[in-house]
């Protein structure tokens, strides 16, 4: 059976399986593919809120998802993707939302805090944060023991603990067939990565499948 899909998440699974080589030279990365870990939608809860209560903590543990997030030996990748006809292009710049900014930020101070602490399970990195992670002035409260998204950032964190220390942010621009240029992120935490995808109508074959499910 063949698979074709279509839009920014099937442009991203095929550029991240089918191109990851040329992902990683973007990023002078050269190690192996068998050294990498791909993560593909990994989930930390929706947006959430943006308020913040008195005392300056946030009301909300959750803080979105990536749409992918690359390890190896070298680094860490978490990935934001768009494509040609993404709402967030103008000019020949990618401009990230505050909340997708936040959820970066934040998501380095937890792999950073979980490899400081190397804890044994989600309850003692919660005992060990005192509940709360801080990112500027403002106070996160850390995702509950035995919830879903404990479960989610405890498996994530796991698997790229040993990891190569740094940690870059990547925007992944998803290039069909004569899509426009972009040349920058006007996000500077962030470095563009640019693959061409062999598609003009943001339809692309995945490959072969004996069945899904």
């Amino acid at each position: 059976m063949k698979v074709t899909g279509y839009g920014e998440d099937a442009l991203s699974l095929w550029a991240l399986t089918a191109r990851l080589n040329q992902f990683l030279e973007q990023l002078d990365d050269q190690s192996s593919l068998t050294d990498t870990i791909l993560l593909l939608r990994p989930s930390f809860g929706r947006l959430g809120s943006n308020a913040v209560l008195p005392g300056g903590t946030a009301d909300s543990s959750q803080f979105g998802e990536f749409d992918a997030i690359v390890g190896t030996p070298i680094g860490v990748y978490p990935i934001e993707a768009k494509w040609s006809r993404s709402s967030e292009i103008e000019g020949d710049a990618i401009i990230l939302r505050s909340a997708q900014v936040r959820r970066h930020q934040l998501f380095y101070e937890y792999l950073a805090a979980w490899r400081k602490h190397k804890p044994t399970n989600w309850a003692a990195f919660h005992i060990a944060q005192q509940g709360l992670i801080q990112l500027g002035d403002i106070w996160y409260p850390v995702a509950p023991p035995r919830s879903q998204l404990s479960r989610n950032l405890e498996t994530v964190l796991s698997k790229l603990a040993d990891c190569g220390a740094p940690v870059r942010d990547v925007v992944l621009y998803l290039r069909v067939t004569d899509g426009r240029v972009v040349k920058t992120v006007r996000n500077e935490q962030f470095q563009l990565v640019t693959i061409d995808c062999p598609s003009a109508t943001g339809f692309i074959e995945l490959g072969d499948a004996d069945s899904l499910g």
